[in-house]
């Protein structure tokens, strides 16, 4: 029996504590949370595990500098608390410090004054947590940092510190490590019933990995569905919902050649002065987001040719010389965001991003709005309610690292150095791993150490070994190339060719791992392409239908 068919037996045989659905951020952090405190635990996601907006967001931890304009001070001191905890106790292998750079313009909405006084009430709201100081620069000196910045009309910059993360290897990590301390969890799972009669609760769900129906129970419901929240309310017959009014934000991804920054910068639209910022990836620069009320209905948005011209009007105002045209674009993306507060006629941009839990007296408990920042926050609330029902009493838990995060930051290169010395790999080699898998890298340089040839990467331009999807596929929950192409590792959104040109040689090896027919293998790299040229259409349209001739018979 393979391990999906296993968890599969336990799902249907087990009365759950809890089932959380939603498998995004905050069900991840939720099924972790209730591991903790012991309780029996099942999350079951419709798509795969942060294949919502946690894997499209701004792939960002912050504390929220803009929310002051807004006069969400709670929201900021809870955020910026976050954000250190993620980056020196539970995520320090993901949540890396980064220096956010803003020049002042003349132009501008907020005046160079008041950035630096916003700046400094933002690091005290830190309250000693910051991760950087704070730093101001002359004009001549903002051009020294960031050099294609236009200087007309600069009248200097400031500078602090939030941090970047890979949003969809958080979610993985923290869903093992939920795995690690009881939980079961489903992906590809989709609740399409659910009965809140009685003090058992039954989820009628459906399995489209195996094709299969199941019957699911639990003492208490927790919906962690984000931007779906009403729609899983409605399935359980419940009146009170948050009435949801769902924000889409598009992201794009340049190369870095073409926009050569050192720092994050924020800046702000010529057009209506929302802010915006260009973060540094390696070989990509990462550029939001866009602000509008979403009015699709499908659960996969893709950005707009309109969207995207918005995103390169603003860079073309501040990195004039740059030139930046859509050739220069890698790679789209675009996710909805649920906001609160919807029913109080304000814009979008104005919205709080604070969370909001509803408790029905029925048992079905649920979760929405937040960012990714406060996952944690929002976990331990919904808990609260969950164990108050289940009348049992709720522990507060420690800070406790995710899977790969068991290290102080400042020890990161003694356990790079450690590696190094134990596996006897390059240290450039080691160092990369690190990087994205934290004290998890021993398990890739393990498989390393007994097939010498599972080092070699998927191509010469795509720095991932096989070892590393061999890692995927024990460890992670794969049930299909994207999900190693989008989520498990960024080569979707990193690279020029948006894995195209391994798809069809990486499926039939996840294929021959998983014992997949040949049929299933051709119908996920045709799902693959398909996904790629829905992408490409709003930006490259002469490429997005033309698979190259590896991929033509699928």
């Amino acid at each position: 029996m393979n391990t999906r068919e296993a968890t599969l037996q336990k799902a249907q045989n087990t009365l759950y504590d809890v089932i959380v659905i939603g498998g995004g951020i905050t069900g991840a952090g939720v099924a972790r949370e209730a591991a903790q405190q012991g309780l029996k635990v099942l999350l079951i996601e419709k798509g795969d595990f942060a294949s919502g907006t946690s894997s499209k967001s701004g792939k960002l931890i912050h504390g929220g500098l803009r929310y002051l304009e807004k006069r969400h001070y709670k929201l900021v001191f809870e955020a910026c608390a976050e954000r250190y905890n993620l980056a020196m106790h539970i995520a320090p292998h993901l949540v890396k410090p980064i220096l956010f750079f803003v020049p002042c313009y003349i132009t501008n909405r907020t005046p160079r004054w008041l950035m630096m006084v916003g700046v400094y009430i933002y690091t005290l709201l830190a309250a000693l947590r910051n991760l950087g100081t704070v730093r101001l620069f002359d004009k001549q000196q903002a051009l020294e940092q960031e050099k294609l910045i236009a200087s007309e009309g600069l009248r200097g910059a400031v500078g602090f510190y939030d941090c970047r993360v890979h949003d969809s290897r958080l979610v993985i990590d923290i869903i093992k490590s939920a795995r690690t301390q009881g939980a079961n969890l489903l992906n590809y799972c989709e609740a399409c019933l659910i009965n809140i009669e009685g003090e058992t609760k039954e989820i009628s769900a459906y399995d489209s990995v195996i094709e299969r129906r199941l019957s699911l129970k639990t003492r208490v419901i927790i919906n962690a569905g984000g931007a779906w929240a009403d729609r899983i309310i409605a399935l359980a017959g419940e009146s009170e919902k948050f009435n949801l009014h769902n924000a889409k934000g598009i992201h794009i991804l340049l190369e870095h050649k073409a926009l050569d920054i050192s720092s994050a910068i924020a800046f702000e639209s010529p057009r209506d002065g929302r802010n915006l910022y260009a973060v540094p990836w390696g070989k990509v620069v990462l550029v939001g987001t866009t602000d509008s009320f979403a009015t699709e209905t499908a659960a996969n948005f893709v950005a707009t040719g309109e969207e995207i011209d918005y995103l390169l009007e603003a860079l073309d105002k501040l990195f004039p010389e740059a030139h930046l045209q859509r050739k220069h674009i890698i790679a789209s993306y675009a996710g909805i965001r649920p906001l609160i507060g919807s029913d109080k006629g304000l814009k979008e941009d104005d919205m709080p991003r604070d969370f909001e839990v509803l408790s029905s007296p029925r048992g079905i408990i649920s979760v929405s709005g937040g960012k990714l920042t406060t996952y944690r926050l929002m976990a331990k609330c919904t808990l609260k309610e969950a164990c108050r029902f289940l009348e049992k009493p709720f522990r507060k838990q420690a800070k406790t690292p995710i899977a790969g995060g068991a290290f102080q930051p400042q020890e990161a290169e003694k356990q790079i150095l450690a590696l190094t010395q134990k596996y006897q790999q390059s240290p450039t080699q080691i160092r990369r791993l690190f990087s994205r898998y934290g004290l998890n890298a021993a398990a890739i340089l393990d498989i390393i150490a007994q097939d010498p040839s599972k080092a070699r990467y998927l191509a010469p331009h795509i720095p991932y070994s096989y070892a590393e999807i061999d890692y995927f596929i024990a460890t992670e929950f794969v049930e299909s190339v994207g999900d190693i192409l989008f989520r498990r590792s960024a080569i979707a959104l990193f690279d020029r060719d948006n894995g195209l040109k391994v798809v069809d040689e990486l499926a039939e090896y996840i294929g021959s791992k998983l014992g997949w027919s040949q049929k299933r293998i051709e119908r996920d790299i045709a799902a693959y392409r398909c996904e790629i040229a829905t992408m490409r259409q709003a930006y490259a349209p002469e490429t997005a239908l033309s698979p190259s001739p590896a991929g033509e018979r699928a």
